[in-house]
């Protein structure tokens, strides 16, 4: 995985724990961080906000989703500034696709995510 994919796989995990902040969003935050440290750099920012959203998660028992909306230089809905890539699925390399399995939206965050479950 390139880091274009490793920054567009970011942007679309982070998506996806704005649609659902309940169901497993500590495997997810923790998937993010861990690309955030590969990728280092600024990304280690955005690698310490996944701790900070984790922090007050556990504190006050949920924490929504729009936490990385605009939080990083970007935020998940301007990501998109730091890629070239499209949010798809079936152009991706397999890891890309393996890792992108841990999205729970899957429909809604790639254009053409139900196709690709189907």
């Amino acid at each position: 995985m390139d880091k274009e994919e490793k920054i567009l796989l970011i942007q679309c995990l982070l998506y996806d724990i704005r649609l659902n902040w309940g169901d497993d969003i500590e495997s997810r935050i923790n998937l993010v961080k861990k690309i955030c440290l590969e990728l280092g750099g600024d990304f280690e920012t955005l690698a310490k906000q996944c701790d900070a959203f984790l922090d007050m998660k556990n504190k006050c028992g949920y924490v929504d989703g729009r936490f990385f909306r605009e939080e990083f230089p970007y935020g998940y809905e301007n990501m998109y500034n730091l890629h070239s890539l499209i949010n798809t699925l079936s152009n991706r390399s397999q890891e890309f696709k393996k890792y992108a399995k841990n999205i729970t939206y899957p429909d809604i965050v790639f254009r053409d995510g139900k196709q690709f479950y189907e």
